[in-house]
Parts: C-alpha cells; sequence; structure tokens
C-alpha cells in the first residue's frame, strides 16, 4: 500500500486499494507545477499495468484527478512497455510490486546509469530487456527522486 502525502490547496483526501492521497497546501511540484509530494511512508508499492490499442500505461487515477498531468503521462515506453510485455506473458494487465528495497521473488532488478530532467534509464537482470526508460511520474511514486535501483514483481 502507498501512502503518498500530495500537496494541493483542496485539503482532501483520495483513496483506492492501492493509494492513499492527502492534500494541503504547498510548493509547485516540479514535474507539472501543480502539487508537491512531502512523504512516501512506504518502500513497497503496488500497481497495475494496462494495455489498450495505444500502449501500456500504468493505472494511476488519482494522478489524474489531481490533475498532475494526463494519460500521456502515465504511458510506459521506451523498454518500459518491453518489460511489461515481458511480465504480463501475453495477458494486458499486470499487477506489480516494486520497492527500491529487495523483494523477495523479484521478477526484474533495474539499477539506474542515466538520468536527466525528463527521466531515468536503468538496466536490468533480464537480457531480453537491457534497458527501461522510467519518467518523472516514478519520482512522483518514489517521495521524488528517481532510486538508484528499483526490484519488480508481477502478483
Amino acid at each position: 500500500m502507498i501512502d503518498l502525502r500530495i500537496m494541493k490547496n483542496d485539503n482532501k483526501t483520495m483513496s483506492n486499494s492501492n493509494t492513499r492521497i492527502e492534500n494541503t497546501p504547498t510548493k509547485p511540484n516540479p514535474l507539472t507545477g501543480a502539487s508537491q509530494i512531502t512523504e512516501v511512508t512506504s518502500a513497497v508499492h503496488e500497481f497495475d499495468f494496462y494495455r489498450d490499442n495505444t500502449g501500456w500505461y500504468i493505472d494511476f487515477p488519482e494522478f489524474l484527478a489531481m490533475g498532475l498531468g494526463t494519460k500521456a503521462d502515465l504511458a510506459m515506453v521506451s523498454g518500459a512497455d518491453t518489460m511489461l510485455e515481458y511480465l504480463g506473458n501475453g495477458n494486458n494487465r499486470v499487477t506489480t510490486k516494486f520497492s527500491d528495497q529487495p523483494l523477495e521473488g523479484a521478477n526484474i532488478a533495474l539499477k539506474m546509469c542515466a538520468r536527466n530532467g525528463w527521466g531515468a534509464t536503468y538496466t536490468t537482470n533480464v537480457d531480453a530487456i537491457p534497458t527501461v526508460w522510467l519518467c518523472n511520474v516514478t519520482k512522483i511514486i518514489f517521495g521524488g527522486t528517481h532510486p538508484p535501483q528499483i526490484f519488480v514483481k508481477t502478483i
């Protein structure tokens, strides 16, 4: 379960079974200028990813509801889509747990090899997936930074 504290100007709480987001006044988010994350209280995150006719996306409705971006910002591209094809094994939906700490039974280990203002590139331990690029939505999930390593496990 993720406990993201995303600050905005309406002091409301949004939640689903995997994520709780609280809003409170703050400075702009570096991703969008709309809000700022102050705390992530869990190192293990659980998200669904889905494939439609345009590609793979993270299922993160709170991101959209809070105006942090659009569906296009949630697209999994540049190796992340290949990783989800691998994890999905032909399915159009994949549920994962991921963490910046080792996960027992992790399918994939990512190690950061480059970073810029738009995201970070990771190498993997899977030959079929040489690199994965993750955009700055990753920073929202991990409390404002791209972690040096990420472990991914399908559930």
